[in-house]
């Protein structure tokens, strides 16, 4: 659980500059009504501040940087467990944000992610940090479809607080 003070998890640079790629993950936010950003990745430059996750305004969004960026026109204000992805495609254009399995923003842009650096799972680059739960987390190194992230969401679910169960290759109780 991150406290949305100070916790940060700081990984290896991930290489998704001038690439498609796809950031997903289950989150569960303590409380609405707060800019909090669940993964961010470069510097305070055009194109190069990638970030994901909730406007005060309880909207989602998935940036590369202050002003180019792709919002939900939905504000969000529950604080159940939620699957989110976005995606992009440098070759379209296409930036999507997918919400449980279902499209809920996408735009196209003329610009490419350009940043590189460290992934900072539970902040943004200047700080405003996850108060809640953050699982899952993946970044794939394609633009997945819209049928592949309904799958993803179908196929690992978060029970509750403590539980997340992958549904792939396990067989049913009435099995044995």
């Amino acid at each position: 659980r991150f406290d949305g003070s100070n916790d940060v998890v700081t990984g290896a640079d991930v290489p998704i500059k001038s690439s498609s790629f796809t950031i997903a993950t289950w989150a569960k936010r303590e409380a609405a009504g707060r800019a909090e950003y669940l993964v961010s990745q470069g510097t305070n430059e055009s194109n190069k501040d990638l970030y994901m996750g909730f406007w005060s305004s309880d909207r989602f969004v998935c940036a590369f940087d202050t002003s180019t960026y792709l919002v939900t026109a939905a504000s969000y204000t529950d604080t159940d467990w939620h699957h989110w992805a976005c995606t992009f495609d440098p070759y379209s254009g296409k930036r999507t944000i997918y919400r449980d399995g279902a499209q809920v923003a996408q735009d196209t842009t003329g610009y490419v992610y350009q940043g590189t650096g460290s992934l900072r799972i539970g902040r943004a680059r200047w700080g405003a940090y996850w108060k809640g739960s953050i699982d899952e987390l993946a970044v794939w190194p394609d633009a997945l479809s819209a049928d592949d992230v309904k799958l993803l969401y179908q196929k690992i679910k978060a029970l509750d607080d403590s539980v997340t169960e992958c549904l792939i290759g396990r067989p049913s109780p009435d099995a044995f």
